[in-house]
């Protein structure tokens, strides 16, 4: 094999980027677009000592689960999975855990249950982040080319909510309409970066659940000019329109947002309804991106944490503290931990906001504040995390262990650093008695997956290698 060769190639595999595998001349062959079940002719672009790339070229037996893609912006890459049956999407990722579990975790013994999905699974985003740039003298504001900062114009989005968009168009004729400039990345000249969207969940005055929509903009200053006629516009096209807010961002980096909010209308913030807690978050806290199976989420969370009202629970990761919360109506106490300082002001209003009272939160780093619990003598029956997709840093792995809870829950929205995670937490005295993904984003690759550890003082049942 050498690179422009062109090999007939049965796919067989599915890689955590979405890339088909196939195997020729001893190689694993990965192809972008290509799904298990398919048979391609492939040509080779790249071509390593272990590995190659391939392009399809022809498709000469599609795969019983490929399907035509609903969107046909297929260019921005967000929806790397849509050429794929929703059933083979929840097997795809059920098996991506399982494969996790024993080739990175070296875990045994386990069976993964299928992936809980969703009834429709489009529209479901009520998070939209989109950049703003200029295309041959023209304002176009979507989504990143994939492995690019080309940008896709979305003037609609099959899996961000419809608010989204119709929001979206409403500040695309501000723009227009203002005359503002547009951010270069190459100067750092420029206002306007970014456009930020949430929708969510509040009430009228007789009680009944309404849209609510925050508007944000991610600028590279203090101001912006024309807020009066930024301010009429998205009150005439945006009907469900909650607050607008300028987010400033003036860092020559790829980081979306800054760290300092201004409100221009509204209250600064959207709510969102968990069961019966009503959450305000705002432009720079963490919230599920998917509001119905958050509530899927949050339920298994509650489910495999067996909370008794004489125990105490420790929340990392807690975001604006909605697993913290609902703990705390469980237990005696909970302790929610945050890097973000917005996000944890957003957790105390929130406690507030539902009456909550045997609950704290601290704005740091869980690699700090865990230990530094453990220093103290802090105890808790119950620690759950919910990392980034990087995982746990090793020393709050070290300080969860140091503390030595009966049971752990993890949530997590990466197999692959899951499993590593969950090899340290088993090596460490606790077994693995539950494990449930959950489809929280249909169409990409993503998966989350919620697992229940307990304290044991023998050999944990799984296996490991």
């Amino acid at each position: 094999m050498v690179r422009n060769d062109v090999l007939q190639l049965e796919i067989t595999g599915l890689t955590s980027e979405c890339d088909g595998v196939g195997r020729a001349s001893g190689l694993a062959v990965f192809v972008e677009g290509a799904l298990p079940g398919d048979t391609v002719m492939a040509k080779i672009t790249k071509l390593k000592k272990s590995y190659a790339h391939g392009r399809t070229i022809r498709l000469v037996k599609p795969s019983p689960d490929r399907v035509t893609p609903p969107c046909k912006a297929l260019k921005c890459g967000g929806c790397s999975l849509q050429h794929a049956s929703y059933e083979s999407q929840l097997r795809l990722k059920r098996q991506r855990v399982q494969d996790d579990l024993e080739r990175l975790g070296g875990i045994h013994g386990v069976t993964v249950p299928e992936a809980i999905g969703m009834k429709d699974p489009l529209h479901y985003r009520n998070k939209a982040l989109y950049p703003v740039g200029m295309s041959n003298g023209k304002l176009v504001m979507g989504f990143y080319e994939k492995g690019s900062h080309d940008i896709i114009p979305a003037d609609a989005c099959l899996i961000q909510s419809e608010s989204c968009s119709a929001a979206l168009a409403a500040i695309q004729q501000f723009v227009e309409g203002s005359g503002i400039s547009i951010y270069d990345e190459a100067t750092n000249q420029g206002l306007l970066r970014h456009v930020l969207i949430r929708v969510g969940e509040g009430a009228d005055d007789s009680g009944n659940v309404i849209e609510e929509i925050m508007v944000c903009l991610v600028i590279n200053g203090d101001t912006l000019p024309n807020i009066l006629y930024l301010k009429n516009i998205c009150s005439r096209m945006i009907p469900t329109l909650k607050t607008i807010v300028l987010n400033t961002n003036t860092k020559a980096s790829n980081t979306i947002l800054g760290s300092a909010c201004k409100t221009i209308w509204g209250p600064g913030f959207i709510h969102k309804k968990i069961f019966d807690l009503v959450f305000e978050v705002s432009p720079l806290s963490f919230f599920q991106v998917n509001t119905a199976q958050a509530e899927v989420l949050f339920g298994l969370v509650l489910e495999m944490a067996e909370l008794e009202e004489d125990e105490t629970a420790v929340d990392l990761h807690c975001g604006a503290g909605a697993i913290t919360l609902l703990l705390a109506r469980k237990a005696k106490s909970a302790i929610g931990i945050e890097i973000s300082e917005e996000a944890v002001k957003d957790a105390v209003r929130n406690a507030e906001l539902n009456s909550i009272k045997n609950v704290e939160f601290i704005a740091a780093p869980t690699e700090e504040a865990m230990p530094a619990l453990v220093e103290k003598g802090a105890t808790a029956d119950l620690v759950v995390v919910d990392p980034p997709r990087k995982g746990c840093d090793p020393a709050t792995i070290a300080a969860i262990l140091a503390m030595a809870p009966k049971k752990i829950v993890y949530v997590s929205c990466d197999p692959g650093t899951l499993a590593r995670d969950l090899k340290i937490l088993i090596n460490g005295g606790y077994s693995l008695d539950r494990i449930q993904p959950l489809d929280m984003f249909p169409m990409t690759s993503h998966v989350e997956t919620v697992t229940r550890l307990t304290k044991t003082e023998t050999a944990p049942e799984a296996s490991q290698e």
